[in-house]
């Protein structure tokens, strides 16, 4: 779809691709502290923005943006590691009946993240079709350059399901994050992982 978009308009070939992987995390193991979602409605954030770019030597690399949790501990021991974290906020739950745009029954599914000025908010359900995921997903980004943002880092996943997100993806605000998704031409929602684990590493990836 990216190509298509070019095709039709080349004002965008110039353009740099990038992506925000929200995570709600129930439970958090890390060195010094132990973080479980007992009740389910307060889970672990972590968000990660990056653009891609040219790697020395060819090839692509993901250069780290943003890197976002709404937990002060994880916040904490990442500064610790060097790495540096934004304040976030989470919200999961479900959309208010007068809020549907449609009389649907159940409600559907809202996430949504408070990230300064911006607010990111996707309404909607996961597919009713599940897939059973093999291997591991892994997300590897780089530090910016001279380090102006946030330090290097790898997240491994091993879910045991991935399943489609139909709904609607709303991005509001008026500082530098919210200008820069909502001038995208191309935006794509998913998929949703569910269940399994996995590992994270903050401050660790080397820079290039």
């Amino acid at each position: 779809m990216v190509s298509g978009v070019v095709k039709g308009q080349p004002e965008f070939a110039s353009w740099t691709p990038s992506r925000l992987c929200l995570y709600a995390l129930d439970t958090l193991q890390a060195k010094d502290f132990t973080y479980i979602n007992k009740k389910g409605r307060k889970p672990v954030l972590f968000g990660l923005w990056t653009a891609v770019a040219q790697a020395t030597g060819g090839g692509r690399r993901e250069v780290a943006l943003l890197v976002l949790s709404n937990n002060g501990r994880l916040i904490h021991s990442a500064r610790t590691a060097g790495a540096r974290v934004r304040k976030a906020k989470v919200l999961v739950g479900k959309v208010a009946p007068s809020e549907e745009d449609t009389i649907s029954s159940p409600p559907a599914d809202r996430f949504q993240v408070n990230i300064g000025k911006t607010v990111v908010t996707w309404d909607g359900r996961a597919s009713s079709d599940s897939t059973t995921t093999e291997g591991q997903v892994e997300l590897v980004w780089t530090a910016a350059p001279a380090g102006r943002g946030p330090s290097g880092g790898r997240l491994m996943l091993h879910p045991l399901w991935s399943r489609g997100m139909v709904g609607s993806l709303r991005m509001i605000g008026n500082d530098d994050f919210a200008t820069a998704l909502k001038a995208s031409p191309v935006h794509f929602a998913g998929p949703q992982y569910q269940r399994g684990g996995g590992t994270l590493q903050l401050g660790g990836a080397p820079r290039e």
